[in-house]
């Protein structure tokens, strides 16, 4: 698997009414270049978990597995909050150089 990063450019509102600005997610992807005419899964993990599937299913990732990189393409991303890459409460704001917890929920 295949570790990126996206960058997403702008607001990004939270349930709370709060905002984030250019967030990050990590993702892991099971090819460079996406074949069209392969079927995509979407795996979705455990709140702890990182987005490198392979490491924490390993008996279900891989060639000739059930889940297999050369019949589907894979993808998984942390969640946002996540501490393996992904946007989350030791990120800093690019806005303020200060971490976003202190920027969204300041001291009173």
């Amino acid at each position: 698997m295949i570790k990126k990063t996206y960058t997403h450019k702008g607001e990004f509102k939270l349930e709370s009414g709060k905002q984030l600005h250019d967030i990050e997610i990590c993702y892991h992807i099971s090819e460079e270049k996406i074949d069209p005419n392969k079927p995509v899964i979407w795996i979705c993990h455990a709140l702890t978990a990182n987005s490198d599937a392979e490491d924490w299913w390993p008996g279900m990732i891989g060639k000739g597995k059930l889940f297999d990189p050369e019949n589907y393409t894979l993808v998984c991303a942390n969640i946002l909050g996540s501490c393996y890459g992904t946007t989350g409460a030791l990120s800093i704001n690019p806005s303020t150089g200060k971490p976003w917890p202190l920027d969204l929920y300041p001291e009173k």
